[in-house]
């Protein structure tokens, strides 16, 4: 992932917590606390720290939708009953 830590970072202890499970909303929203300890963003001119950490979680969202899109889809994550 890159913008949230000094350089480009393979979040290893993420890619340990998807290993095995079959994608749905609630797999990929059980990341999103593991992403935030992972990361170490600096605020900056390119984004807040704030802003990063919310882009993290949107590049997850956006990564799995588009290669899983029959299990999980931009409405599972946002839309309210």
């Amino acid at each position: 992932m890159g913008g949230v830590a000094p350089v480009p970072l393979f979040l290893r202890a993420t890619s340990h917590y998807f290993t095995g499970k079959r994608i749905c909303r609630e797999v990929v929203e059980g990341a999103f606390p593991i992403i935030q300890q992972e990361i170490c963003p600096i605020g900056d001119i390119r984004g807040s720290v704030d802003y990063k950490r919310l882009l993290a979680r949107q590049l997850i969202i956006a990564h799995f939708t588009k290669l899983f899109p029959e299990r999980v889809t931009v409405k599972d994550f946002y839309e309210t009953e």
